[in-house]
């Protein structure tokens, strides 16, 4: 089966729990149909736990369905156990960071969101269903301190990048390194490392301080295949030097992306 065919089947195989398990179904179909629709707004999921998302488009559906309807980040990654210390970088809306705070009452998750719009939906995501162990920061992370220009690397809020490339931008965000990002937890270690940044995971996995590594237990990410000229590979061979097992897993419709976790 060619990717085009499978990229259309999973199309199709998704319109069951857009509509079924998205509440209210009209406003999930509006939005679907870029028909006239208040932005943001609210969606309940019928999801365990059950959560309810402020949302701005079609494509923030298609990723809550994603990560918290299909949990992409427990079939490629890893279940989240309470009590854990878990960073999320490149946080969005919150989907991922809140799905594993709601299931673990007791874990403390620190979100990291340099976009400001999506930055003020994930606060209000937070407050929306009521969770005090999400901890949200509106800072970039990278591999050393400093500012980076927020570029888009697709039409879409969720497809922004922290980029330290010079050149045209959506303005400048602080970029606090990924070292600190995980001393500063309440602990000092990090059980769980989520990443989707739009291709700054090279830089973050090639560039950042070695010593790091020994205090972050699991990894999962989302690769972004040809950014910056890089390929997932690289991130493979770099993981396996700092001692961790690694699994790569291209996504079967989408090819130039996929996911890898890692673990000691």
């Amino acid at each position: 089966m060619t990717v085009t065919l499978r990229r259309y089947g999973y199309y199709l195989r998704s319109i069951v729990p857009l509509l079924t398990r998205m509440d209210p179904p009209t406003v999930v179909l509006k939005a679907f149909l870029g028909l006239p629709l208040s932005r943001p707004f609210l969606v309940r999921l019928r999801s365990e736990p059950p959560l309810a998302f402020w949302a701005r488009s079609a494509m923030d559906l298609w990723v809550l369905k994603e990560v918290c309807l299909e949990r992409e980040y427990e079939r490629f990654g890893f279940v989240p156990q309470d009590g854990w210390r878990i960073l999320d970088v490149g946080a969005g809306l919150g989907e991922f960071a809140l799905w594993a705070a709601a299931r673990c009452p007791r874990s403390r998750v620190y979100a990291y969101e340099p976009f400001p719009p999506s930055f003020t939906l994930l606060e209000e995501n937070i407050r929306q269903n009521g969770l005090t162990n999400v901890f949200p920061f509106p800072l970039a992370v990278g591999p050393q301190p400093g500012r980076a220009r927020l570029k888009s690397a697709g039409r879409e809020a969720v497809m922004v990048q922290a980029s330290l490339e010079k050149g045209e931008g959506m303005g400048d965000v602080l970029v606090t390194p990924l070292v600190e990002a995980v001393a500063s937890t309440d602990t000092g270690y990090c059980d769980l490392l989520k990443m989707d940044c739009e291709g700054c995971e090279y830089d973050l996995i090639l560039h950042s301080e070695p010593s790091l590594w020994s205090r972050i237990a699991r990894i999962c990410l989302e690769y972004h295949e040809g950014a910056g000229g890089h390929s997932h590979d690289e991130l493979v061979e770099a993981l396996g030097k700092y001692s961790y097992q690694v699994e790569a897993f291209p996504r079967p419709t989408h090819p130039h992306l996929g996911f890898i976790r890692a673990w000691r």
